[in-house]
């Protein structure tokens, strides 16, 4: 038996381990960072709900948001 430790196969796994914990621990950073800036200034991510939510409503042949020059209320009756 060797004392290379290298060549052990559990000494391997936990090395990959460690990078893999390690590359979790930055992206769950770069995540944060992100959710930080968007609460502080939310302007990016309410346009792109505006946008999204337009799309969609387009995909079902309505309009999201009404044109200004239409209520914003609208009444259906009901019998």
């Amino acid at each position: 038996m060797s004392d290379d430790r290298t060549s052990d196969p559990g000494h391997e796994a936990v090395e990959h381990l460690q990078k893999a914990a390690l590359e979790m621990i930055k992206a769950t950073r770069a995540f944060l960072d992100l959710a930080e800036e968007l609460v502080a200034d939310p302007a990016p991510l309410m346009a792109i709900t505006h946008l999204v939510a337009d799309l969609a409503a387009k995909g079902r042949g309505q309009t999201a948001h009404p044109p200004p020059d239409e209520p914003g209320i609208q009444h259906i009756r009901v019998s």
